[in-house]
């Protein structure tokens, strides 16, 4: 398992889902069981982490992040 903890039920908030190491940090998450939201101010960044996350079966949100 990732991480060596089962996240299955947990919720996840990454902000910086779209750049690379946070767009990482998502998809170990994601891949551990956690339910992601992806939050960016770069929309198709953070679609495309949701994507790959997608692709693995996991559930994820993501947020275009507004100030």
């Amino acid at each position: 398992m990732v991480l060596g903890t089962d996240l299955t039920g947990k919720m996840a908030v990454v902000t910086g889902a779209g750049g690379i190491l946070s767009g990482m940090f998502a998809r170990t998450l994601a891949r551990a069981g956690a339910a992601v939201a992806l939050l960016d101010i770069n929309l198709e960044a953070a679609e495309e982490t949701a994507r790959d996350i997608r692709e693995a079966g996991v559930r994820q949100l993501p947020t275009e992040w507004m100030s």
